[in-house]
């Protein structure tokens, strides 16, 4: 059964089938403050929240499945578990050096990060911006996930890849 929030995101996802995809420039942000320093650990309720939110995203308007990648799991891992540990919001600035080597014939990739309390705050905001909903619904056959949880903050990457 397809959660309600999916059916919500129907006209927004049809909408956005029918633009066509821009380039889109990465933006880094500051985290929220903290008033005390956490190790950051890996939250696997989180993730397979994500991953499945990914794949329900995609059902919904009916695009193909993807395959989720141990080794892009562990790119996402490895970027999420970065954001956490300096506290700041940031793309990969060389993704192709970073996550290329984890999926062989590379036609595309691409990655979206985030922070938020839950996962589904961190679920809702990717569907409902443009570009990281492009990247969800993206030319790609497989991918990678990973949250990790500081403090009361939540970080989250996901690295999509088409592999030829």
């Amino acid at each position: 059964m397809i959660p309600t929030t999916l059916a919500k995101r129907a006209g927004l996802a049809a909408a956005v089938l029918s633009l066509p995809l821009a380039s889109v420039a990465s933006v880094a942000a500051p985290a929220p403050a903290s008033a005390t320093i956490t190790v950051p650990t890996f939250d696997s309720a989180a993730t397979g929240f994500i991953a499945y939110s990914v794949r329900a995203d995609r059902a919904w308007v009916h695009m193909g499945g993807l395959l989720l990648s141990p080794a892009l799991d562990q790119v996402a891992l490895a970027h999420a578990d970065q954001m956490a540990a300096g506290n700041y919001l940031f793309d990969s600035p060389d993704l192709a050096r970073v996550a290329g080597p984890s999926v062989p014939g590379w036609l595309g990739l691409g990655e979206n990060s985030a922070y938020g309390t839950t996962a589904a705050s961190v679920a809702w905001a990717f569907v409902h911006s443009l570009p990281h909903l492009a990247n969800i619904l993206g030319p790609y056959n497989r991918y990678g996930v990973a949250a990790v949880r500081s403090g009361g903050t939540l970080w989250v990457a996901e690295v999509f890849a088409d592999q030829g």
